[in-house]
């Protein structure tokens, strides 16, 4: 049987390889080698200035026309969600402002300008020696589609999350704007 089956596989491997391997090796499009080089830069300046490690940038275009940009960040500690909420929301509003202004990038996308609904943002996070978070902190928090999430990890689970809390990019706007407010009057007071 494994005489038979070894030399299948050998076989559709070559044919993959010769055929495939045009496939592969095609041109980029126009639109991704604006994209990519953009959504790198970007994600390096928000890893930067929010100290969260890029872990990967990813650009959806397809027929040569920009949907969607997505960023996604490693952070060896946790956030508090009002933490994980104020990073979101501004790595979100910095990134549609950097795609927004780059006319490099705007003959591609397929609306101008782009919106929250265009951008994806996920923050992976490990305890500083980069072992697993549980429940009750958080493991992974993102903005995407105009959607915050929030997942908590069961220890007991290998699988899936514990908990999931979402809420609306307008109402983590306004639980941030009310929070400052509270602040400001905290101080005045």
């Amino acid at each position: 049987m494994v005489k038979i089956l070894l030399p299948l596989i050998i076989g559709i491997f070559v044919i993959f390889c010769l055929w495939g391997g045009k496939m592969v090796a095609k041109d980029f499009s126009v639109s991704e080698e604006v994209a990519d080089p953009l959504i790198s830069k970007i994600a390096k300046r928000l890893g930067k200035k929010y100290n969260i490690h890029p872990a990967g940038a990813g650009v959806s275009s397809p027929d040569g026309i920009v949907e969607h940009f997505g960023i996604s960040f490693q952070l060896n500690r946790s956030l508090t969600k009002e933490e994980a909420r104020e990073i979101l929301v501004s790595c979100v509003g910095e990134l549609l402002i950097l795609i927004n202004e780059d006319k490099k990038i705007r003959p591609y996308l397929r609306n101008f300008p782009f919106k929250i609904k265009n951008v994806s943002i996920y923050i992976f996070m490990t305890n500083r020696d980069g072992s697993d978070i549980y429940d009750p902190a958080i493991r992974i928090a993102s903005s995407s589609h105009g959607k915050l999430s929030y997942d908590t990890k069961d220890k007991n689970q290998p699988y899936g999350y514990k908990s999931t809390t979402t809420e609306s990019y307008e109402e983590a706007l306004k639980a941030i704007s009310e929070g400052e407010n509270d602040l400001i009057t905290q101080k005045r007071g």
